[in-house]
């Protein structure tokens, strides 16, 4: 009946234990009246007694043919076959096959099933009236409808979506009788979920030529689409957390800098995560397939720094045994991150600054050159300005280290990524502990009105210790460390630390932009809320 497709279509009923119960009134022979049909599903009913005797006996499908009043055209031959569903139930499906159709015989309706039910690609046969007479495994999947589900069913019904309105595919087929481009749309699943799915839709014809009903495929691209979501946001710049305007730009920087391997200079204040963007800076560059080498200049006192960095050779000092490659030899290729770079002495400074001019060095106690190709970032929680102008660093050193600066906002200037950022947080904790743990209202109150001077650093920690001394498994205000507790009886950050935009910005984006619960957060009415949104010009994005 489907030329070129190689499918027969079915009329399927529901069988249950003691009682016929008709899935798809579609008429047993076209055009037939009512009367007829019902004569005719009283001759069913014999057939199927015999039937599900020999289905109980061996549980196998079983077929039988009948004679239908008024009779079938003289070329076509209808059969009734019944097969297992579950414990409970049976499914019946009469189809007409043409005889003598080589291709598919008695048993070709299983086979293409079999096959259809192997693809990964889900598939709806559509008779004329919009009935859908063929559904695969994959469709079920894909729907979240069972084939018995389905096949009681209308199309619409089962792959619900705005172009069943708006333009309808099979609609467009059945009337121009032309294929339909494949598109792509969204439906909602039997439990409510919405699916992204690639849709394409050809005509099922009959040996005239005449359109029959309609062949839909529908691919399943959700998981793709969310992956390429993901590749778009700032997710992918490593352990970056953040979607505030200020983190904005630093992923902005970071892919600007995805070609190049210029020197980058990192500002933030302690806890701010500035060895996260040099992680990022890193693994988005063409030094990616590279090393990357941490040093904290900070942690290494003054006589061991340039040690670390440029190495020795053996007997260059006492307890020079062998030879020892410095951090910066080891980078070579690939990155080396100096972090808390101003509390470099005058001696490695220089040192370095040569690295960075002509990319050569000598291990202590060696008078060879070596020649490295290393990109540097480096990071400060100082002001470097000012240290070049109290003469405790480099000028020269800087400008080379300043060729792309990016600075790091502190957590109190973007808390509308405090609420991101602390359930980040929690999801670690979760994992570790096994709890299903959650942030109360009143401690997402007290740390929206924190300072966070140790910034995420700190927060990470406030929540590890939340964690600990929580008793339930919602985290309260009393749970969070007494520092932090204790200050949200003090009232919102002081303007000179967090301005009020900066403020009402965080409240909303930690409600989700629901003025209610964002007044009661704040402290303040709905009125006032409105008018405060108003003066400032904050929108809903």
């Amino acid at each position: 009946m489907w030329n070129g497709v190689g499918l027969t279509m079915e009329d399927s009923l529901a069988l249950a234990p003691g009682r016929i119960r008709v899935a798809r009134a579609g008429g047993l022979a076209c055009g037939e009246p009512v009367s007829q049909r019902g004569l005719a599903l009283a001759r069913l009913g014999l057939v199927l007694r015999r039937l599900r005797a020999g289905l109980s006996a061996n549980r196998r499908p079983a077929a039988a043919r009948f004679a239908r009043d008024p009779p079938a055209p003289a070329n076509v031959a209808s059969q009734v076959r019944l097969a297992p569903l579950h414990a409970s139930d049976i499914k019946l499906t009469r189809r007409d096959q043409r005889r003598g159709d080589g291709m598919l015989g008695r048993q070709g309706g299983d086979q293409w099933q079999a096959i259809l039910d192997a693809m990964e690609d889900g598939v709806m046969i559509i008779d004329r009236d919009f009935w859908i007479i063929g559904f695969n495994e994959a469709a079920a999947r894909i729907t979240g409808y069972r084939k018995e589900e389905a096949l009681n069913s209308r199309c619409f019904e089962v792959c619900a979506g705005r172009y069943c309105k708006e333009d309808c595919d099979v609609t467009a087929l059945f009337t121009t009788g032309r294929p339909c481009e494949e598109f792509e749309t969204t439906i909602r699943t039997r439990d409510g979920r919405t699916r992204i799915v690639r849709i394409h839709t050809v005509a099922l014809r009959d040996g005239t030529g005449a359109i029959t009903g309609a062949l839909r495929i529908l691919r399943d691209v959700t998981e793709i689409r969310e992956l390429e979501r993901r590749l778009r946001e700032p997710e992918r710049f490593g352990r970056l957390v953040g979607k505030s305007r200020a983190m904005q730009q630093v992923y902005r920087l970071i892919e600007l800098l995805r070609d190049s391997t210029a020197t980058v200079l990192i500002h933030g204040e302690t806890g701010t995560g500035k060895e996260l963007v040099a992680e990022a800076i890193h693994f988005n560059s063409p030094r990616a397939g590279g090393p990357l080498i941490k040093v904290n200049c900070a942690a290494l006192p003054d006589p061991l720094v340039e040690d670390e960095l440029f190495g020795h050779v053996r007997g260059a000092f006492t307890d020079a045994v062998s030879d020892k490659p410095g951090r910066i030899e080891l980078a070579n290729g690939g990155t080396l991150f100096l972090d808390e770079v101003g509390d470099l002495g005058p001696s490695a400074q220089a040192k370095l600054l040569r690295v960075l001019e002509t990319g050569e060095f000598e291990r202590l106690g060696d008078p060879r050159t070596r020649r490295v190709q290393v990109r540097i970032i480096a990071a400060t929680n100082k002001d470097l300005r000012a240290a070049v102008a109290e003469h405790r660093f480099r000028e020269d050193l800087f400008f080379r280290l300043n060729v792309v600066p990016i600075f790091l906002p502190p957590l109190r200037e973007r808390l509308e990524d405090l609420p991101l950022l602390a359930e980040h947080f929690l999801e670690r904790v979760r994992q570790t502990t096994g709890r299903d743990l959650r942030l109360g209202h009143d401690a997402l109150r007290a740390m929206m009105r924190y300072r966070w001077p140790g910034n995420v650093r700190e927060l990470k920690n406030a929540l590890e210790y939340a964690a600990i001394v929580c008793e339930g498994t919602t985290i309260h205000a009393t749970d969070l460390p007494p520092g932090i507790h204790e200050s949200s009886s003090e009232g919102l950050l002081p303007a000179e630390i967090t301005s009020e935009p900066v403020r009402l910005r965080a409240a909303l984006e930690a409600c989700n932009w629901e003025i209610t619960r964002c007044a009661e957060l704040l402290g303040i009415d709905r009125s006032t809320l409105w008018r405060k949104m108003k003066r400032y010009g904050i929108r809903r994005p």
